[in-house]
């Protein structure tokens, strides 16, 4: 599955975990990496070397915190713009994977995936 989505991502210039990323954190701006860390299920480490790739491709930035320590991440107008234009490949690659599996495996297969992330 990974190399389905790194295929989709690659014509973007991301790998699939960057893409993952990216559009995790349009749907939480403002977070820190351990906040974004707990709920993507993903290490904090992992997460940062994600981060600080999109940070230097300029597709999200950070900003220090109104309290406490660490930095908020934002999608940064490039970062929108692109995740915008690769939705559609991602959503092809599991349209795909989908039919090349069938519906109700893959069903089945992401909702197994996502409890096994949360373990």
């Amino acid at each position: 599955m990974t190399r389905r989505y790194d295929r989709a991502a690659r014509q973007i210039g991301l790998r699939a975990s960057q893409f993952s990323v990216l559009a995790y954190i349009s749907k939480h701006e403002g977070q820190k990496a351990q906040e974004l860390a707990g709920g993507f299920s993903m290490e904090r480490t992992t997460l940062l070397r994600n981060i600080s790739g999109l940070l230097a491709k300029g597709l999200v930035r950070d900003e220090d915190p109104e309290k406490g320590k660490g930095r908020c991440y934002f999608l940064t107008e490039t970062g929108k713009v692109l995740l915008k234009e690769a939705l559609p490949l991602w959503q092809k690659a599991q349209r795909d994977l989908a039919e090349e599996i069938g519906e109700d495996e893959f069903r089945e297969t992401v909702r197994a995936l996502k409890r096994l992330s949360t373990i």
